[in-house]
C-alpha cells in the first residue's frame, strides 16, 4: 500500500524543487515589500465592535500607503472571441447515463450593480430550485438526476456561465435543445422574479454571520483592483442594490450577456 507521504501530490506546493531552490533572500524580501503593505490589507473585526471607532483606530496604527499602492495583475477575459468549437462530443465505456454541458464566456463585471444583476440572473435561472431551467426541465419534465450552474469567475481569467444537466442518453438532445430555448428565453415572471428578491436579501442580511462568505466577497471587491476600503459595509450597500432592482434590468442584463454564439456544449455519452 502506498503511503500518503509517499505521494507527489500528498498537498499543495509552492513548485518543483529545482524552482525552489532558485528562489533567494532577495526575492522573498522583495515580494514581502511589494505585497505586504497596508494599502494591500484587509483588517476583520467580529464581535459588538463599532464601525467608525475601529477604523479610526486601525489608521492610527496602520496607516494607509498613499505612496505604495499594490498594482494588481490583469488578463484580457477575450469575451469577444469565438469558440473554435460549438459541439464537442465524448464517447465512454460503461456508461449508462449521459451528462450534457453548457458553456458560455460572461462579460467581466466590475461594478457592484452589475454584479447583483449577475445575481438575478443566476437565480433566476439555474441557481434554486425555483429557477427556470430546474422548474422546466427537472420538476416538469423529470429529464434530469441533477442540475446546476451560475455564473463563475475563474482568477481574472475571465467570467463564464454553465449549465450542467445529467440525463439519460436517449434524452440528452432533448435536453440540449430544452436548455438553449429556456436561455433564450425572456425573463417575464413578476411573481419569480419577486420571490428571487425576496431570497437575495434574506442572503445579504445573514451573509455577515458566515465568514467563510465574507471573506470571499472581500476577496472579490481586491480581485476588481478596487481599494481594500471599498470592501467597507459591502454587503449592506448590496442590499441596497437588491432593493433597487426591476425585472426589466435583469431582462436587459440577460439579452446582453448571453450570446448564443458564444455557446459551447459538451455531451458525455455511452460508446
Amino acid at each position: 500500500m502506498t503511503r500518503l507521504l509517499d505521494l507527489p501530490i500528498r498537498m499543495l506546493g509552492v513548485g518543483s524543487a529545482e524552482g525552489v531552490k532558485k528562489v533567494s533572500r532577495d526575492d522573498l524580501f522583495s515580494t514581502k515589500n511589494y505585497w505586504y503593505v497596508p494599502s494591500n490589507t484587509i483588517a476583520l473585526a467580529v464581535g459588538g465592535v463599532d464601525h467608525d471607532e475601529f477604523v479610526a483606530e486601525l489608521n492610527r496604527h496602520i496607516p494607509i500607503d498613499r505612496v505604495h499602492i499594490v498594482s494588481h495583475r490583469t488578463w484580457d477575459d477575450e469575451y469577444g472571441a469565438l469558440p473554435q468549437k460549438s459541439e464537442i462530443i465524448i464517447e465512454l465505456p460503461k456508461r449508462e447515463k449521459a451528462i450534457f454541458l453548457l458553456g458560455s464566456k460572461f462579460p467581466f463585471y466590475k461594478d457592484e450593480k452589475n454584479i447583483v444583476l449577475a445575481s438575478f440572473f443566476k437565480y433566476l435561472l439555474v441557481g434554486r430550485a425555483t429557477s427556470r431551467l430546474c422548474s422546466e426541465i427537472r420538476e416538469k419534465r423529470g429529464l434530469s438526476y441533477a442540475l446546476d450552474g451560475g455564473v463563475a469567475c475563474d482568477y481574472r481569467l475571465g467570467h463564464y456561465f454553465y449549465v450542467h444537466v445529467e440525463t439519460l442518453p436517449q434524452r440528452v438532445k432533448e435536453v440540449q435543445g430544452l436548455v438553449k430555448e429556456l436561455l433564450m428565453k425572456p425573463f417575464d415572471n413578476p411573481d419569480v422574479f419577486e420571490e428571487t428578491k425576496e431570497w437575495l436579501q434574506d442572503w445579504s442580511t445573514l451573509n455577515p454571520e458566515r465568514l467563510s462568505e465574507w471573506v470571499g466577497h472581500i476577496k472579490d471587491v481586491l480581485n476588481r483592483e478596487e481599494p481594500p476600503r471599498k470592501a467597507e459595509r459591502l454587503l449592506s450597500r448590496m442590499s441596497k442594490l437588491i432593493s433597487s432592482v426591476s425585472l426589466e434590468e435583469v431582462e436587459d442584463f440577460r439579452r446582453f450577456s448571453l450570446n448564443p454564439d458564444h455557446f459551447v456544449s459538451v455531451i458525455v455519452k455511452p460508446e
